[in-house]
């Protein structure tokens, strides 16, 4: 049969067989590492939102092409836009309906051009037929509109 042993015996050659398994080491959330990380990306995020509201993103420049009928100055008072905005700030959509409220206006495109210029490019109603009455002279052109 088997040897008699005590309990203190008994325990002791447990302990012995019995092998700790090792965890391994986590990562404590309040580490000088995590923290240097939070800050990195928060100066990422301050540095590149001053550097989008600085001077470097002011409309310097405003481009108009496509204009027989209207002036440059006129598409550019319609559009709204002014030298010295933000053109990140300058909402594009806007400055297209607002341009294609004047009559002489088929189609218009607002772009950006990184990093200071906007290109307005219009498309002209062309005049095709002239009506005379006996207070003026009506134009119209190819698609019936009275211009």
């Amino acid at each position: 049969m088997g040897k008699v042993v005590s309990m203190e015996e008994h325990k002791k050659k447990k302990k012995k067989t019995v092998k700790k398994l090792k965890r391994p080491s986590r990562r404590r959330a309040g580490s000088f590492r995590w923290l240097f990380i939070v800050l990195l990306m928060l100066a990422c995020l301050v540095a590149g939102y001053s550097f989008s509201h600085s001077v470097f993103f002011q409309v310097r420049e405003i481009r108009v092409s496509g204009t027989t009928e209207l002036t440059a100055e006129k598409v550019i008072e319609l559009s709204g836009i002014e030298k010295g905005q933000q053109i990140f700030e300058i909402n594009t959509s806007r400055a297209e309906r607002m341009i294609a409220t004047n009559y002489w206006v088929e189609q218009v495109d607002v772009k950006r051009v990184l990093p200071a210029t906007i290109d307005i490019t219009v498309k002209e109603r062309v005049a095709v037929a002239a009506i005379s009455t006996p207070a003026c002279i009506i134009l119209v052109d190819g698609g019936g509109y009275v211009l």
